[in-house]
């Protein structure tokens, strides 16, 4: 479950950049620091209490790219000022969902054996989006554990199309056919 205050921190974000038609620029400012704050060393640093909020502000205005809006460095300042560091991440995540949301995309997650290459992706969506009839952003995973084929995640459903779900199916209707569960 999602924290009250990554939803809302995140949430206000999306509406101050819609209303000043920064959106698309927060989005991909957001993008570029959650993938800084992937690694664990910068997790610590920002959650540590021992280090003081002005070098962590600093800190994280030199991992920006330069034309960042000014509302999303004020936006990672009060994140900073309020001690929510730690959050920060899920926050950015949020912020990136959201805004793709705002922008009339429905997320789609695709998971897969190995990576899809670009084509494969393209058609991939082009179906997705004919099938469902909406704006597609598709976000990728790789899980060797599928063997092979996709599972798609949209929203709470799960469409199993691998070929480790299949053999666990399989496996699920001959156990049932001797008796056994």
């Amino acid at each position: 479950m999602m924290s009250p205050v990554v939803h809302n921190y995140a949430l206000a974000m999306v509406q101050l950049a819609s209303s000043k038609g920064s959106l698309n620029r927060v989005r991909e400012c957001a993008e570029s620091l959650v993938d800084h704050l992937a690694m664990e060393e910068v997790k610590l640093f920002l959650e540590s209490p021992r280090v003081n909020g002005t070098i962590k502000r600093e800190f994280l205005q030199k991992l920006l790219p330069e034309d960042c809006p000014q509302e999303f460095i004020n936006f990672l300042n009060l994140i900073i000022d309020r001690g929510y560091g730690g959050l920060l991440s899920n926050i950015l995540a949020k912020v990136v969902d959201y805004g793709i949301e705002a922008a009339g995309y429905e997320i789609i997650t695709v998971i897969t054996a190995e990576p899809l290459t670009e084509a494969e992706r393209e058609q991939l969506k082009a179906r997705l989006e004919a099938l469902w009839e909406t704006r597609l952003f598709l976000k990728y995973r790789v899980n060797p554990e599928v063997m092979g084929g996709l599972i798609v995640m949209r929203g709470d459903k799960l469409y199993d199309g691998s070929l480790a779900g299949q053999l666990e199916n399989l496996r699920h209707k001959l156990l049932l056919a001797t008796g056994q569960s």
